[in-house]
């Protein structure tokens, strides 16, 4: 495990439900699942109309004050991280971390019905089928790994060729 300490049983319970990738906190809109109940009740902001915190310069309002801080770090412009590799400088640390995958080849986010792994979350989330802002539901295996092919050319036949490319009169 990681050896990390509370001071407080019930703390330590909530980290634990992280290494158990056990998630008992279910959103009742979306479906989307948390291992501790206050990520469920910020999750649940995004439904909220309430948005009392508001950006002076452009106006937009957010639910959370860290979004509101974020937004305006990110409108200063000012580019606190820097890639050790290609000096790439980037305004969040989250974004560096990221970007430096490109350079390691780490892919740390696998999916598990067909092993393919990628080296971000919306990549992978991509692969699966799940390109909407909320998850949607499906039954059985994800879409790609359903070779489902809704879209159907009416001008080709079965080989790929175009229909009537050599009839036609030019």
């Amino acid at each position: 495990m990681c050896n990390k300490s509370f001071n407080q049983q019930c703390h330590l319970k909530s980290h634990q439900l992280k290494h158990s990738g056990e998630r008992p906190f279910t959103c009742d809109v979306c479906n989307k699942s948390f291992s501790l109940q206050y990520a469920l009740k910020r999750h649940q902001l995004i439904y909220s109309e309430k948005r009392p915190f508001r950006c002076c310069v452009c106006n937009k309002s957010f639910n959370e004050r860290s979004s509101l801080k974020r937004r305006q770090f990110i409108r200063s412009g000012e580019q606190k991280f820097c890639c050790d590799v290609c000096n790439k400088s980037l305004s969040l640390q989250y974004t560096l971390k990221r970007h430096q995958r490109i350079h390691s080849g780490e892919r740390p986010f696998c999916f598990d019905i067909c092993n393919k792994s990628f080296n971000q979350k919306c990549h992978l989330k991509t692969h699966q089928g799940l390109t909407s802002k909320f998850q949607r539901s499906f039954e059985g295996p994800f879409i790609v790994h359903r070779r489902v092919n809704p879209f159907i050319c009416e001008l080709a036949d079965s080989k790929g060729r175009i229909r009537g490319l050599f009839s036609l009169n030019i």
